[in-house]
């Protein structure tokens, strides 16, 4: 589950894709 959080934040910071973003808000604030 780790890995997967990880990438999801990498995509949130490289492509910065919106649908990506609000899908996957949470792990992205919690990793920041």
């Amino acid at each position: 589950m780790e890995d997967i959080i990880i990438k999801t934040y990498d995509l949130c910071k490289t492509s910065l894709s919106i649908i990506i973003f609000m899908r996957q808000q949470e792990a992205c604030y919690e990793i920041e």
